[in-house]
């Protein structure tokens, strides 16, 4: 399992100025598609492209990040990424080390962090990179 994508989308399809909040059916769909424009990742995900969503448990935005799992699985279940099947794990942020078994486990090939996470971007880059 190699993730070499690690897609930060939270912060900035959450909440767009003056727009409002963009539905987590159209988050989910539009990360779907931008992953299919990823052209290891059939290589690097194997038959399915697992999606692993990161989320802050009980923070403010947990459930709005859980909505838009939520909407990833239900949107998967009849859109394919680069011609394979998805899949989504939900991972609650316990620390780097607790997001590298996740990532490990769930078989990751691309990662959602939401905008509760923000501040743990080095943590999760760190994660992503030794998940691997």
């Amino acid at each position: 399992m190699h993730l070499l994508a690690t897609v930060l989308l939270g912060a900035t399809l959450s909440s767009t100025p003056s727009q409002g909040v963009l539905p987590a059916r159209n988050q989910a769909l539009l990360l779907l598609r931008v992953l299919s424009y990823d052209r290891n990742l059939k290589a690097r995900a194997g038959s399915a492209v697992t999606v692993v969503v990161a989320y802050r448990e009980g923070g403010p935005r947990s459930e709005e990040e859980q909505g838009i799992a939520a909407a990833l699985q239900e949107t998967a279940r009849t859109f394919t990424v680069a011609g394979l099947r998805a899949r989504v794990v939900t991972v609650p942020w316990r620390g780097a080390s607790a997001l590298v078994a996740g990532l490990k486990a769930a078989g990751a090939s691309a990662l959602y962090a939401g905008e509760s996470l923000a501040g743990e971007a080095a943590g999760i880059s760190a994660a992503a990179h030794l998940a691997r």
